[in-house]
């Protein structure tokens, strides 16, 4: 997919990723398969919102099937697997995201049928929209193992710890362009210290009312 973006309504010294990073997508974080993932309406809206020129293309492949070459929007490897290719231009800054086409246990399928192919270029929307730094906190570790049970230091939360989805979220919030350096190296110290999830909660709300507060002004 292929998105062209000029810059209107923001701030002309801030990078493309530094617009899209600092947006909190939270409320439409879902989770399907152990895995987080933001729909790909809601990055699209997110994207047009904040550049109106948007564009997108999905990349047409040659594919021969049964001695017939179709233009088709996946290319299939030699064991027959697909993947679909999404770019993403915004600003003059591209991002191209290959993706897997995959059944509704996200696990990679053979010969797809129409509505797999579609819902894999959906993802792929997506995820290329996260390189450009829409969400893009919420694909940190998935090319790991048990990568939904460990907080972003690889530990694993014990019992009243800070836990995972806490551990995204600050991590995220701590990044706001509201924040000064010296904040979020004291915040990310702070969680390197593995607090309780009641302290984290109420570190979640004490930042997001500061981020608020400078906003406002």
């Amino acid at each position: 997919m292929l998105i062209l973006v000029k810059d209107k309504g923001t701030n002309m010294n801030e990078t493309v990723f530094e617009v899209l990073s600092s947006i909190d997508v939270s409320k439409h974080v879902e989770s399907k398969g152990g895995f987080s993932y933001l729909p790909w309406a809601d990055a699209w809206n997110y994207v047009k919102s904040s550049f109106p020129d948007a564009r997108y293309e999905n990349k047409m492949f040659e594919v021969t099937i049964d001695g017939n070459t179709l233009q088709l929007p996946y290319c299939i490897d030699h064991n027959g697997y697909a993947y679909v290719q999404t770019t993403v231009e915004i600003d003059d800054e591209v991002q191209t995201e290959d993706y897997p086409v995959l059944d509704y246990r996200n696990k990679p399928v053979q010969n797809p049928d129409s509505f797999q192919v579609n819902t894999s270029l959906k993802r792929s929307l997506a995820k290329a929209c996260a390189n450009h730094g829409l969400g893009l906190y919420i694909y940190r570790g998935e090319d790991l193992p048990d990568a939904g049970e460990k907080r972003i230091d690889g530990t694993v939360p014990k019992n009243g710890e800070l836990t995972v989805n806490q551990n995204i979220k600050i991590d995220r919030l701590s990044r706001n362009r509201m924040l000064k350096s010296a904040e979020t190296d004291k915040i990310r110290e702070w969680m390197r210290k593995h607090p309780s999830e009641e302290e984290a909660e109420d570190q979640i709300k004490k930042i997001e009312t500061l981020i608020k507060k400078r906003k406002s002004k």
